[in-house]
């Protein structure tokens, strides 16, 4: 057995199923020369200090819950920490990208013509420019408070 950054391959010889995560996590902050830099490393987006350790990054962020999960930033003007990442779907993650964010404002606006009838979802998504789901979930509440 190899050891990779403080963890160990499994029996079988397989890398750790985070082991990628980690590292194109960290290329993607660290590597000006990676296609995703601009996103993340040159927006000021930092892995923490206590993440380059792979065996810390993999206790903090607990096992992938399925293949289609994939590490989101709650918060996209942070890094990637402790307290600001989760396992998250495909769906969870595009609502969360910073081209499909709704300000509280224009969440206001839809609840309240919403709210004065003569308007589906349809046409919301339309006048604001997002899918109908995220329509249903600002109406709901769900990602905005």
């Amino acid at each position: 057995m190899r050891l990779i950054h403080g963890m160990r391959r499994v029996i079988s010889g397989e890398t750790h199923p985070l082991y990628r995560t980690w590292t194109t996590m960290r290329q993607r902050c660290r590597n000006p020369n990676n296609g995703e830099y601009h996103n993340y490393g040159a927006r000021g987006i930092k892995v923490c200090a206590a993440w380059d350790d792979f065996a810390r990054f993999v206790a903090d962020v607990g096992p992938r819950p399925s293949k289609r999960h994939t590490l989101d930033r709650i918060n996209n003007d942070k890094g990637y920490e402790p307290g600001n990442v989760r396992w998250a779907l495909p769906a969870t993650q595009t609502r969360n990208g910073r081209k499909a964010k709704l300000t509280m404002d224009q969440v206001l606006a839809m609840r309240a013509a919403y709210a004065a009838g003569g308007v589906t979802h349809a046409i919301l998504a339309l006048r604001f420019g997002v899918h109908k789901a995220t329509v249903q979930h600002a109406l709901q509440g769900r990602n905005w408070k």
